[in-house]
Parts: C-alpha cells; structure tokens; sequence
C-alpha cells in the first residue's frame, strides 16, 4: 500500500490508493479537502462606534502559518502596519497608532490602536500564506461628533466658590466659556493654559478646562464650548450648566408711604428678595410687630408724635440648616405742628415790656407778632405786625395794653390743615393815671 503525504501548503484535491496484493490490485479513489487558513477579526464585528478622539482597538486573529499579516484602512492602498514572521512585535508609527502581534501555539493575534481616530472608515485584516494567496476581514468603524461633558447644575451657599468642569473630546483647537445672562464671554483659549479674570479663573488639564467662580451671589447659567476643524468643516459642540445658588441672604427695601405728619395714616412696607422667599419680621425698638413672607406693612391709621423711634425691617432665608439674615432700620420722626401762645401779662404804666411768642411743641421756622385794636364800630386795626419772637415796649401807656397774637408755622398742618397756627395772649395794666382835661 502506498500512503499519499500532503505538505501543509498544498491544496485541497483528489487521491488515488492502490493496494496490489499477490496478482490482485484495488484502487481507491478518494477527495481530500485541506479547510481555508482563517483570518478573522475578533473584535469589534462587523462595526465598530468610537467617540471622536476615543481609542480604537481591532483585534485580528489568523492561523500560525501565515507569511505576513498587515492592518490597514480600505480607503488607503499603503499598510498601515505589516508583521513577517521573523518580527511579530510591537509596532508604533509614532502617529497615535501601534499594534502588538503575540503568538500562542496554533494563533497569531494582532491588536491594532488608534489613539485619534476622527473619520469614519473601514479598516482590513489581511493574512498572506505561502502559497495560498490571502486570507482578510473588514470591520467598520464609524466615529461620533466631537461632544462635550459639563458639569450638573452646581448648588452652593451665596458667596461661596464653584467649580464647573468641562470635559472635551482630544483634538480641539478653542474652548470658550460663556455667561448666557450676560452674553458675555469670559475666557477663549486656543491652547491649555490657565488664566484669571473678575471674579472668574480657568485651569486647563489637557481636555479638562474647569471653570471657578470666586464669589457666585446670583443663579447664572454659563455655557462651555469646543471648536474642532475636521477637513473643512468645524464643528462646535456647546454645554450648559447653572450655578444655582441657595439660602441667599435677604435684600431688604424700605418704603414710606409719604412723609410722617401727625394725624394723617402712614404706612410702612418692607420688601426682601432672596432664596427661598424671604420671612419678613417688623421690630420696634428691639421688639417684634408683625412677621410675613416676602413682604410685611405697617400702617398706622392716625400718626401719633408717640409713634416715633427706630423701627427695623428683618428679612430671614432658611435652607438645609443654613439661616442668613439682613436688617435694614428705619427712624421714623413724626412731623407735627407747633403749639404756640403768648402768656398774660399785667404791668403798670410806664414799664417796660418784653412780649415774647413762647412755642411749646414744634420747632417753628416763621414767627409773626401782631396786635390789634377793637373801634367802637365793630372793626379791628392792625397795629403791630413784626417778623420776631419778641416784641419789646419801652414805658408801657394805655395804647399798648390788649391782646397779642402769636403766629408760627414749620410747614407742617395742623387736624384742620392749617399751615400756620396762633397763640394769644392779654397785656394788661394794673395802675395807670387818667388825667382828663376840661376846658372852661
């Protein structure tokens, strides 16, 4: 018998056995079929979805007895890495990419990396045999947008630092930040590096571009954006994220109806914004009135002088545990009109007379002095008529004796509305001689 010897690079094909035995012979024909030398791609198949500027890793496993093996993109005739059998090592080319060929007893495994992948295309696995020709695989790799991560909304006490981060994807060209409030950009830095401005500073770790607010005292909404040139497109993903603030302290506002005038109503209204909504709590010399949310009056229907003194407004935000309070004060000084009055005097003829204007409420700004004298027929005269507190009368006669009249005003009405208000008072003589003349 005569036994057929196949060479592991031939090919499949058809066998012939003759057994001669004495003078007899049997022939035997048979088919021998060698199976295809594999060459497959283990990961990913049949696509692959990477980020833009992710990693990509292709794994291709092909049969030990290759001749070479290469990795290479479809849309490119050049290899990208190609591995003989004398160099199954690590390959870099220095460009982001390298590949690793490991050998185990029956395999030859090469995996591929690609460190900034940024266009979509299919890559191949190609294994050539001696004798064989090849054997490949394609996978398809498609590449995202270029994307950015921002930070969640931020929470923080009024006044306290934040930080947002914002994290790109590799290969970008410009990062700004933005307030959208304010439409206003705040940085735009072409390359990493840290910087500092009002209120703000940027720190830059590779794709990692943080934003720190000093002294953050509003909610504000800021926006991060990437700018990547991809062929002769740009793209320009953008992120957004709020500082939200809580417990802010209360701003508290005072406001007077009209000026304080005794006898008329008054009000007082204090307002305090902040977050959460503000308990509004009136005092009066220490001593608690009135308490509401968001805004608490006091009115007084009729003013008194009594109602006088230092009132104050106190606006209470409570969140979490944290309590901030703000107090704004309010003096208030009823404005009333004088009490004017001249007091009775009784002196004799001859003296001398000091008549004053005595006010014993107020603070008068204009006084006027007058006098005057009654006729028989009903009418009065204006005798005296001085812009003065005090009127002096030098040896008193009988003509200066009657009643005075006291008028001052501080710009302030009276119940009745009047601006300018009187006090009088008699001047009387207490012995004076009457010499009647007669005439014969």
């Amino acid at each position: 018998m005569r036994t057929p010897f196949w060479a592991p690079d031939q090919t499949s094909g058809i066998f012939e056995v003759v057994f001669r035995r004495m003078n007899l012979e049997k022939t035997i024909i048979g088919i021998i079929s060698i199976s295809a030398i594999k060459c497959m791609i283990l990961n990913p198949s049949p696509f692959a979805n990477i980020r833009y500027g992710g990693q990509l890793v292709l794994t291709c496993e092909a049969d030990n007895e290759w001749d070479s093996i290469s990795w290479r993109r479809a849309s490119d005739v050049s290899y990208t890495f190609v591995f003989r059998k004398a160099d199954c090592e690590t390959k870099d080319n220095g460009e982001g990419k390298r590949a690793i060929c490991s050998k185990s007893l029956n395999k030859t495994t090469i995996i591929f990396y690609d460190t900034t992948p940024k266009n979509n295309d299919t890559w191949e696995c190609l294994a050539a045999y001696p004798g064989n020709g090849f054997e490949s695989e394609r996978t398809k790799v498609f590449i995202s947008d270029p994307s950015i991560d921002i930070s969640n909304e931020t929470e923080v006490l009024y006044g306290e630092e934040a930080d947002i981060l914002c994290t790109l994807d590799p290969g970008w060209s410009r990062c700004t930040w933005r307030s959208v409030q304010n439409d206003e950009e705040i940085f735009s830095i072409i390359s990493c590096r840290n910087m500092t401005a009002t209120n703000y500073s940027l720190n830059c770790d590779i794709n990692n571009v943080t934003l720190h607010v000093v002294t953050p005292i509003h909610q504000e909404v800021f926006e991060c954006a990437g700018y990547y040139f991809i062929g002769e497109e740009t793209h320009s993903p953008k992120g957004r994220t709020m500082i939200f603030i809580y417990a802010m302290p209360p701003r508290v506002h005072i406001l007077p109806s009209t000026d304080p005038t005794e006898f008329f109503s008054f009000k007082l209204l204090c307002t305090a914004i902040g977050h959460p909504i503000p308990t509004v709590v009136w005092k009066y010399e220490n001593v608690e009135l009135s308490r509401s949310v968001g805004e608490n009056a006091i009115v007084f229907t009729k003013l008194n002088r009594t109602d006088s003194g230092n009132y104050s407004c106190e606006g209470i935000s409570s969140h979490l545990g944290t309590t901030l309070k703000n107090t704004t004060h309010y003096i208030l000084t009823v404005q009333y009109p004088p009490i004017a009055r001249i007091n009775d005097l009784v002196v004799s003829c001859g003296d001398n007379v000091s008549i004053g204007c005595l006010v014993d409420e107020g603070i008068p700004t204009d006084y006027t002095l007058l006098k005057w004298e009654h006729r028989f027929n009903g009418t009065f005269i204006q005798k005296l008529n001085v812009s003065n507190r005090q009127f002096f009368i030098s040896h008193m006669t009988l003509s200066d004796i009657g009643e005075y009249v006291c008028v001052v005003s501080n710009g302030v009405m009276d119940i009745n509305r009047n601006m300018f208000i009187e006090g009088s008072g008699n001047l009387q003589a207490s012995s004076c001689m009457l010499f009647i003349l007669k005439i014969y």
